[in-house]
C-alpha cells in the first residue's frame, strides 16, 4: 500500500503522541475541505482550519500548543516563515509554521483560505491542543461556544420560530415633537447597581435585579412598584436584558456567563448560550464580558463585549436560531478606531435590512456594518457618547453622559443639526422609547429611570 507524504505526517502525530483533534466538550473544530489530508484514515480529519488577526485562513495539521512559540502583542512570530494564529484554544495565539500548511494542501502549496465552511461540533481530549472554532458559510470568524449539558436546561421547549414574529419598535417623531424636560422618576433602586433596563410596547419596564436574582418588571403607573417578572432560582448577576414583542426575556448574566431565556408562554427557564470556561480564563472562543444583547425577528442573537484589558475582547458576536456557533461580524481580535475595529462597544441593534448599529464608544461613534461586511462606516460622532436610539425617519437620539444630555441628531440632509432634548441628568447610561415616543433614561448617578414625556407628536 502506498501512502502519500500528507499521509504519513498524520500517522506520525499518531505514533508521536501529538493529538489529532476530536471531539470537544471546550471546543469546537472544522476540518478542512479540499484538503489531501481529509481522506487519510476513514473516520479522521487532521487538517483544520486557522486563522490570522487580519482574517486569512490557513489549513494545517492539529498539534499540542506547547510545540508552538507564542506570538507577540502585536500578533507577529518571530520567524517570517510561520504566522499568528488567532482562533485556536491555546491560552495564547501561536505561531504556526507555513511547512505545515504546505502539507494540508492538496497542491502542496499554501495559501490563504478565504472560502468559508459548514461548522461541526467536536471534541478535545484532557491535552490541551490547537483547536479551532467552528465556521459557517461566511468570510468573517466564527466562534463555538461550549455545549451544555441537560442539567443547564429547565423545563423548557426548544425554542421555535413561533415564539416571536417581529423584534422591535422605532416610533414616528415629528418635526413638532418635544419633550417635557422635566422627568416622571418610573422606578428607583437605590442599592442596586443596574447597567440596562428595556421598555417593552405597553411601556412595562424590565430591570435586572442582581441582589435579589431576578428581573423587575415596573407596570405603567405602578407607583415605582415592581413585581418579580422571572424566578429567582436560576441567575446570579443578571446584567443585560433584551425583550421581544411577545414578553420573552433574553438575558445575560455576567458571573454565569450565560445567556438565559425566559418564556413568556411557560413561565419556564432554559440556558441559550453557555461560555463556562469563563471561570478559568480568558480565551479566545469565549464571551466573557457581554456589555449588550439584543435579539432580531429571525431570533438571531446578538452579543457586544467590551474590555480595556483583553484587546480581543473589543467585538460584536451574532448567533443564528438554535445554534450554537457565532460570527464576529464587528470588530477584530485588536482595540483600535479604523474601520474593522472597534473600542469598547456597547449599544447594538439591527434594522430590518440586517444592517447592523454598534456604539463604539470610547471611539465616540456610532459604526454601521451592512451584512458580510466587516468594514464599518461611521454614520455619527459624537463626543461622550453613551447609548443611542433611532426613530422611523432615522433620527439619531444620543445619550451623552459627560455632558449629562441627550442630544437628537438629524444625518438626513447631509449636514448634521444637533438639538439638545434634555439637559438635567445624572450619569445617565440607558435610553429607550415608550410606544408613543415618550423618552426613559437610565441615571446611574441617583440610581432611577425617569420618563420624559413626548409632546406635539401629531404629522
Amino acid at each position: 500500500m502506498h501512502l502519500s507524504a500528507s499521509c504519513l505526517i498524520g500517522i506520525l502525530s499518531t505514533v508521536l503522541a501529538i493529538p489529532t483533534i476530536r471531539s470537544s466538550s471546550k471546543c469546537s473544530v472544522q476540518p478542512c475541505v479540499n484538503s489531501s489530508l481529509t481522506n487519510c484514515f476513514a473516520n479522521e480529519a487532521v487538517c483544520y482550519d486557522y486563522q490570522t488577526n487580519d482574517g486569512n485562513r490557513y489549513c494545517a495539521p492539529a498539534s499540542s500548543c506547547e510545540l508552538f512559540e507564542t506570538c507577540s502583542e502585536n500578533y507577529h512570530c518571530k520567524s517570517n516563515t510561520s504566522v499568528c494564529i488567532v482562533n485556536s484554544c491555546c491560552a495564547q495565539p501561536i505561531c504556526l509554521p507555513l511547512v505545515l500548511v504546505e502539507l494540508c494542501s492538496s497542491d502542496k502549496q499554501y495559501r490563504p483560505r478565504n472560502n468559508g465552511i459548514h461548522a461541526t461540533t467536536a471534541v478535545s481530549s484532557t491535552t490541551q491542543q490547537i483547536v479551532p472554532t467552528g465556521y459557517v458559510e461566511t468570510s468573517t470568524e466564527s466562534i463555538s461556544i461550549a455545549q451544555t449539558s441537560t442539567s443547564d436546561y429547565f423545563t423548557v421547549p426548544s425554542i421555535t420560530p413561533e415564539i416571536f414574529s417581529s423584534s422591535v419598535f422605532r416610533p414616528k417623531i415629528c418635526s413638532t415633537a418635544s419633550w417635557n424636560p422635566i422627568g416622571i422618576t418610573v422606578a428607583s433602586f437605590p442599592n442596586l447597581l443596574v447597567n440596562d433596563f428595556f421598555v417593552n410596547q405597553h411601556d412595562e419596564l424590565y430591570v435586572p435585579d442582581n441582589q435579589n436574582h431576578l428581573i423587575r418588571k415596573y407596570s405603567p403607573h405602578s407607583n415605582n412598584q415592581w413585581t418579580a417578572a422571572t424566578a429567582s432560582n436560576f441567575l446570579d448577576d443578571p446584567s443585560e436584558i433584551f425583550v421581544d414583542l411577545d414578553g420573552n426575556i433574553y438575558i445575560w448574566d455576567r458571573k454565569h456567563f450565560r445567556v438565559y431565556l425566559w418564556s413568556s408562554a411557560t413561565n419556564t427557564t432554559k440556558t441559550l448560550l453557555s461560555f463556562d470556561n469563563c471561570r478559568k480564563a480568558v480565551e479566545f472562543n469565549q464571551i466573557c464580558f457581554g456589555t449588550s444583547i439584543f435579539v432580531d425577528s429571525n431570533h438571531s442573537i446578538y452579543l457586544s463585549e467590551s474590555s480595556t484589558k483583553y484587546h480581543h475582547a473589543n467585538r460584536v458576536m451574532k448567533f443564528e436560531a438554535n445554534s450554537t456557533v457565532g460570527q464576529v461580524i464587528a470588530g477584530t481580535y485588536t482595540t483600535g478606531s479604523n474601520r474593522k475595529e472597534l473600542n469598547l462597544p456597547r449599544t447594538v441593534f439591527t434594522d430590518s435590512e440586517g444592517v447592523l448599529y454598534v456604539a463604539d464608544t470610547a471611539n465616540s461613534r456610532i459604526q454601521q456594518f451592512v451584512p458580510n461586511d466587516r468594514n464599518g462606516t461611521t454614520v455619527v460622532t459624537a463626543d461622550g457618547l453613551t447609548d443611542f436610539l433611532t426613530d422611523q425617519d432615522e433620527n439619531y437620539f444620543l445619550l451623552i453622559q459627560s455632558k449629562n444630555l441627550l442630544q437628537i441628531m438629524n444625518v438626513k440632509s447631509g449636514q448634521a443639526s444637533t438639538t439638545n432634548v434634555i439637559t438635567n441628568l445624572n450619569q445617565p447610561t440607558r435610553i429607550r422609547f415608550g410606544k408613543d415616543g415618550s423618552i426613559y433614561v437610565l441615571n446611574e448617578g441617583d440610581h432611577i429611570i425617569q420618563k420624559f414625556e413626548i409632546r406635539n407628536n401629531n404629522c
